[in-house]
């Protein structure tokens, strides 16, 4: 075994599942009663595993009441077009941590949430998801797709 004490670069991972950058928007409304301010949010996915998800979402006005996010539950629909068809997953976690970020003059804030315990059927869905991997075509079209379709809700 290589010891990495003295090594400067390395990364230690400590997940209990890999976590992929396959970009998808996800709409999002927070389950508190207690919570004042929006509750429902479109983000996008910056990563995501079989145990949870990092979302962005902008927040220009912070409407988004910080105080009570921490471990509030949230309800989540990612639709997905997937070379086995077309699928809308609907799952929920709470949130494990949160960061406002500014770039540019925009706010972001940034959601670490960990999943409920997913179906069956859920977990076969987002496995198909994630082996798509980094980086691919279909994932480009996947969110460009579910962009459309919101388009053309409104």
């Amino acid at each position: 075994m290589k010891d990495l004490r003295n090594e400067k670069n390395v990364m230690i991972e400590r997940r209990e599942n890999q976590r992929f950058n396959n970009p998808a928007v996800v709409t999002c409304k927070f389950i508190n009663k207690n919570m004042k301010g929006k509750k429902g949010f479109q983000g996008f996915i910056q990563n995501i595993s079989l145990g949870g998800v990092a979302l962005e979402i902008r927040d220009d006005f912070s409407t988004i009441d910080d105080p009570l996010l921490q471990y509030a539950i949230v309800q989540m629909v990612l639709e997905l077009n997937l070379s086995s068809g077309a699928y809308k997953m609907k799952f929920s976690g709470f949130v494990k941590w949160l960061r406002r970020v500014k770039k540019e003059g925009v706010s972001f804030l940034y959601l670490g949430i960990q999943f409920s315990p997913l179906n069956e059927s859920s977990k076969e869905i987002l496995m198909e998801y994630l082996s798509l991997g980094t980086g691919d075509k279909n994932l480009i079209w996947n969110l460009w797709d579910n962009l459309s379709i919101q388009d053309l809700r409104r």
